[in-house]
């Protein structure tokens, strides 16, 4: 299954509805709504302005971090 979620934005993200700088981030479990509905692992991301929420992909560390 691809990963249809946008790549994360890092620490200054532009919410996409009033183009506010910085979002709040919260980690979310895959979970199953209905018989075959599926959301992946997720960043929740949340507007500190306007409250918009939005998913993105994943941040792992790189490599050279380790």
């Amino acid at each position: 299954m691809a990963n249809l979620l946008p790549p994360f934005s890092g620490d200054d993200a532009q919410c996409p509805k009033c183009s506010n700088l910085g979002a709040l981030t919260s980690w979310r479990a895959a979970e199953t709504l209905g018989p075959s509905y599926l959301k992946r692992e997720r960043l929740s991301r949340s507007c500190m302005r306007c409250d918009y929420g939005w998913d993105e992909a994943l941040n792992p560390p790189s490599a050279a971090a380790n």
